[in-house]
């Protein structure tokens, strides 16, 4: 049996599961960039308070996930 075989079978499902980590990254921090301006609104139209911190937190992490995560993009 040759080992060759296995290890290029390995470093397929290794390559599937990286792309799926990524495209899972890019939707999650999609998700807080939009959970973070929701919050955002959601408190302008209530009047004010500690939610503008809060959406503005959520949506710079999402944002900031999403740019490292599109920065790696190229890199192995």
């Amino acid at each position: 049996m040759s080992d060759s075989g296995q290890d290029d079978r390995r470093s397929v499902e290794a390559s599937k599961v990286k792309e799926f980590q990524r495209r899972s990254t890019i939707v999650f921090s999609s998700v807080f960039i939009v959970v973070g301006l929701v919050m955002i609104g959601i408190t302008t139209a209530r009047g004010g308070g500690m939610g503008f911190v809060i959406g503005a937190l959520f949506s710079a992490l999402g944002a900031g996930r999403l740019r490292l995560a599109l920065r790696r993009r190229g890199k192995p």
